[in-house]
């Protein structure tokens, strides 16, 4: 083969590996863009989580109180 002939094939082979290197990079960008949008609904899922975890924890404390209030009460006879 001659010279020139290797020269073009690497040559082509270099912009087939730059382009596939763009495209990788921009994949990897994407990916990590995807990444953090997971990481912020988990945190805000947390959160909520939390929230609702207490909102459950105070009902549940509201109902005791309630029950307790009613065995209490005296029956009312007529």
């Amino acid at each position: 083969m001659n010279y020139e002939l290797l020269h073009k094939l690497s040559m082509e082979e270099n912009e087939e590996l730059k382009r596939e290197k763009l495209f990788l990079a921009k994949r990897n960008d994407i990916l990590h863009m995807e990444i953090e949008t997971l990481k912020k609904m988990i945190r805000e899922l947390q959160e909520e989580k939390t929230f609702l975890e207490s909102e459950v924890e105070s009902l549940k404390s509201a109902l005791t109180f309630r029950k307790e209030q009613n065995a209490y009460e005296i029956p009312q006879y007529s």
